[in-house]
Order: C-alpha cells, then structure tokens, then sequence
C-alpha cells in the first residue's frame, strides 16, 4: 500500500512524462566534412534545423486505469467519512434529548418526594387532591421511565 500514495503524488509528473516530446537538433557540416548534431544553434552558417520525435511514451497503459482507481476508492472514503461524521452527530444528539430527558425525571422524582400532597385542578376550576394510589401509580410511572430510558 505504500506505493498508492506515492502513485497519487507522481501522478502529474508522469502524465507530463507521457505526453509525446519533440526534440530539436541542429546538424552542420565542418571545414574537414565531419558531420555534427547539436541542441543549440552553431555559429555557421550552413546550419539544417531538423525535427525527431522522441517516440512513444514508456508508461504503463494500465496506470490511467490505477489512476481511476484511486480516484473511485478516495470518493468512497470520503462518502464513509462523511456518513460516520454523520452518525456521530446524530449519536451525539440522542445522547444530549436522553440526558434532558433523564435530568427532568430525576427533577420530577425529587419533587415528588418532598411534595407530601398533590392536587389536580379540574377543568371547572375545582381542586382535587389526589388519592394514595394515584400517587402511587405517578412515583411508579416515574421511576419506571428512570428505569427504562436512563440506566
């Protein structure tokens, strides 16, 4: 896997590599007839400019293929992390409501054991106070959801 990464780095260097290169050359004629070839211009006069290519590119057919690859697989990685980071958050923001859940049936609970009578105003505006068992059922339902949601 270490050679992935080094792909990714090179990988416009080699596409510049790959391009088809032209080369110019200089040829001329000595005073003793001897044939030269050069990159720069001589000072002569008598100096014939010529083209070659430099031929074609020696780079693996397959690696536009890799190159593909790693693109795909780097998109992939990304999609991942994006969901994950997703998940987290969503994670996180369970865990917040569930703590302010908790943290009013504890502030319930605590009420319910200092108040020593409960009262329920009707619609009429009459006040009832409850009975034993109400109370009881309200301590059960209390704690029940303590149980159930916060331990």
């Amino acid at each position: 896997m270490k050679l992935l990464p080094a792909l990714v780095k090179f990988s416009p260097l080699i596409f510049l590599l790959a391009v088809n290169s032209y080369a110019q050359v200089y040829k001329w004629v000595d005073e003793q007839g001897n044939v030269h070839y050069s990159d720069s211009k001589p000072a002569q006069q008598n100096v014939e400019e010529k083209h070659f290519p430099t031929g074609q590119s020696s780079i693996d057919p397959e690696l536009e293929s890799y190159r593909q690859a790693i693109k795909k697989n780097e998109l992939a990685r990304q999609r991942q992390r994006a969901y994950q980071q997703q998940q987290q958050a969503e994670t996180k923001e369970k865990a917040k409501k569930r703590k302010r859940y908790c943290d009013n049936l504890k502030a319930k609970q605590h009420i319910d054991n200092r108040v020593s009578m409960w009262r329920t105003q009707n619609p009429d505006g009459t006040v009832t106070a409850w009975t034993g068992e109400q109370r009881k059922q309200y301590t059960q339902a209390l704690q029940d959801n303590y149980n159930k949601h916060c331990r």
